[in-house]
């Protein structure tokens, strides 16, 4: 059955498309279609096996082919605007390809956290499970926590590498590398830096955080729940005082600094004890 230029709509989505439905002992279609809008839910459902990752309309342009119990697309993704994650999200432009299960999407650009993030990803599942890996740049991004529990101003600039399984908090299990350059964290400005962090159930185990500034260096290490709960050690040898005192709000300062402070309690009343 020849399909020319037919126009199906519901509530939530919208197909424009020319195909072609066959049947030998079961259907198989092939479409072309410039003017797909499919929901953010549907498109979880469909291809990352049910979980809330994206939400907003996507507007997709290519080719669909499949059977009652498989489909393969490749084409052109759009979104204006959803959330991902739970994080605002704009000015998705990525082009996908899913086959049996493996979905890749080089390159890929979004607006998020106020800036812009691009690269490359792919994504496997299979019974309900899925893996991915993911790594490209970071410009002008601001972070903050699950449900804003905090809120650290920041505007990073690098490299980023994310690999691992589980899409929520709570079941998430993933390692995260940065590669920073001149960049801000917590309203102080650093030239380069570098972290290596796990990403496990509802905390992020940071093994090690370094941040450059001149020819010194601040170290931290420790625990993050998503709560907002610390337990943080940071550790400074020669920093410049001039260097951070400003960006804290308090007068400019001179000379070098040793610290090792360690942050305990919550991240908006934090018990802080050190040398």
């Amino acid at each position: 059955m020849l399909l020319d230029d037919i126009k199906l709509a519901n509530d939530t989505s919208s197909l424009s498309t020319i195909g072609l439905i066959e049947y030998w002992g079961r259907v198989h279609y092939t479409f072309a279609t410039d003017d797909l809008r499919i929901p953010g839910e549907e498109v979880c459902r469909i291809f990352l096996g049910g979980k809330n990752v994206v939400s907003g309309m996507l507007n997709v342009k290519g080719n669909i082919e499949g059977e009652r119990d498989w489909v393969d697309m490749s084409g052109l993704v759009e979104n204006d605007q959803g959330t991902l994650l739970g994080y605002p999200l704009k000015d998705l432009t990525a082009q996908v390809n899913y086959e049996l299960g493996h979905l890749t999407l080089e390159p890929f650009s979004l607006q998020l956290g106020g800036g812009q993030l691009s690269g490359k990803a792919e994504v496997l599942h299979g019974g309900g499970d899925s893996s991915y890996l993911m790594k490209g740049t970071l410009s002008d991004v601001n972070i903050s926590s699950y449900q804003r529990t905090v809120n650290i101003s920041s505007s990073l600039n690098g490299e980023f590498l994310l690999a691992g399984s589980g899409w929520n908090f709570g079941e998430i299990d993933a390692d995260i590398e940065l590669n920073f350059t001149s960049s801000t964290l917590g309203n102080i400005q650093f030239d380069n830096g570098e972290c290596l962090m796990e990403l496990k159930g509802r905390s992020a185990v940071i093994s090690g955080l370094f941040l450059h500034k001149g020819e010194s260096t601040l170290a931290a290490s420790g625990e993050m729940e998503f709560d907002g709960s610390l337990d943080l050690d940071i550790l400074s040898e020669a920093i410049r005082a001039e260097y951070f005192l400003p960006s804290l709000g308090y007068p400019q300062g001179f000379g070098e600094v040793a610290t090792n402070i360690h942050f305990g309690g919550s991240f908006n009343s934090p018990v802080v004890f050190g040398d």
